[in-house]
């Protein structure tokens, strides 16, 4: 689980960081505070092995339309898919995004895999280079990615050029751009030029002889190409994204609906469904047109497509689905969104259940009152679940000056709701 987030040049932060995080935060804040950027640090940092992630979180926000099969290979924009992500559109400041997981709580054999997944890369897990059961289980582990305005391989710098570089990786959209951009309109006014990108992950609970594990990927936007040069280990957790715009692309629910009737959780899943949608009597996959979609059987009208049944039920699902298939740290924006006030206690109640079973780590955005009451409500009276759970409050105390997180535990913000206070 992740303890504390540090955060350094990347979107709305400059110099961030927040501790004591639990297995439920909910994010709240005035709107341009960085709820949902803090949200896409956690995905950059987990999914950093993976070359379309900085496209896919663009995508996200709305900054591109999503990769079509129609379309095999797509153009690079930096000034698109990158150079947002870099705070103040300034890509000569690295970005740092540093985590302190604690896997003390993690199964003993999701973390005797991480050992051995780390061996194998000669590397020696513990700050006492001890590599068991009693190795150190809570350590900082950073990501850094920064930008250069021209790109070298074998030796010869490339100049900058005006030309579409097609990728191979279908979830990328991206053009080769220009640097020092203040205004759109200089974006759009100026020539683009060829840079690369540079991602180097450090683990301070790893060590290679006397050193700490550092790897390093480079992504060289090269003529009509894009050259890798090294590579990121996979993280042992996946990250499980569920944006406040649009719908969870069909094939990765059908996808994860496989993974736990494979595990026979689907009967616990429409249990789940149950506390949105009563008549519910059963989930099953059904291909339309080549493409798997799940279905819900309901009293009446018989099977049918979840998109059908409301946007409360396909919202709920598309978060059950992802906590359901752990070791996942699952990021949902505006999570209150579409679920009818009346129904929102008794989802916490289940979030908080499904958290505690699967080990998955939730946070979710709200700008809703009635949803931070509601969290309230849904875990009264359950000691365990209130343990679980924070109240992250994003604050800038000047116009201009940096963010700062307020963190609550479940009392002191239940207290403040019975208060009446003002605490979004």
């Amino acid at each position: 689980m992740i303890e504390s987030l540090r955060i350094r040049h990347f979107k709305a932060f400059e110099e961030f960081s927040v501790e004591n995080l639990g297995a439920i935060n909910l994010i709240t804040g005035r709107n341009n505070v960085g709820k949902t950027s803090l949200l896409e640090a956690i995905w950059a940092f987990i999914d950093r092995a993976y070359l379309s992630t900085l496209s896919q979180i663009s995508v996200s926000r709305g900054m591109q339309s999503s990769w079509s099969q129609f379309v095999p290979t797509q153009p690079i924009i930096v000034e698109v898919h990158w150079a947002p992500h870099f705070a103040n559109f300034d890509l000569s400041r690295p970005i740092e995004i540093s985590v302190q997981r604690n896997w003390e709580n993690v199964p003993l054999t999701r973390w005797q895999r991480t050992v051995r997944s780390l061996r194998a890369s000669g590397g020696q897990v513990g700050t006492e280079g001890t590599a068991g059961e009693n190795a150190t289980r809570r350590f900082w582990e950073t990501l850094k990615i920064s930008f250069s305005p021209t790109a070298q391989s074998q030796g010869i710098p490339l100049t900058a050029q005006s030309q579409e570089i097609p990728l191979q990786d279908p979830h990328i959209s991206e053009m080769p751009s220009q640097l020092n951009i203040p205004t759109h309109q200089s974006l759009i006014a100026q020539s683009p030029a060829i840079g690369s990108l540079v991602l180097t992950y450090r683990s301070e609970g790893v060590k290679l002889g006397q050193d700490y594990l550092k790897e390093r990927m480079k992504v060289v936007l090269l003529g009509n190409t894009v050259q890798l040069e090294g590579n990121l280990s996979t993280d042992t957790w996946s990250v499980a994204p569920v944006p406040s715009r649009g719908y969870e692309d069909l094939v990765r629910q059908a996808q994860r609906f496989g993974a736990i009737d494979i595990e026979n959780g689907v009967e616990r899943l429409v249990e789940y469904l149950r506390v949105m949608e009563p008549r519910l009597k059963r989930l099953m996959l059904i291909p339309v047109r080549g493409i798997s979609q799940i279905h819900g059987e309901i009293e009446g009208p018989g099977a049918l497509p979840i998109r059908c049944m409301g946007d409360g039920v396909d919202r709920l699902i598309s978060i059950l689905l992802c906590l359901m298939t752990p070791p996942t740290v699952v990021l949902v924006d505006e999570i209150g969104s579409g679920i009818h006030h009346s129904a929102l206690p008794r989802m916490w109640k289940l979030l908080a259940e499904v958290v505690r079973e699967t080990g998955c780590q939730l946070f979710g955005t709200t700008h809703s009152y009635e949803c931070i009451q509601a969290a309230i409500q849904g875990l009264e009276g359950n000691k365990k679940d209130q343990e679980l759970f924070r109240y992250i409050r994003l604050e800038r105390p000047k116009e201009g000056s940096e963010i700062k997180p307020v963190v609550l535990n479940y009392n002191d913000a239940a207290s403040a709701v019975e208060s009446n206070l003002e605490i979004r």
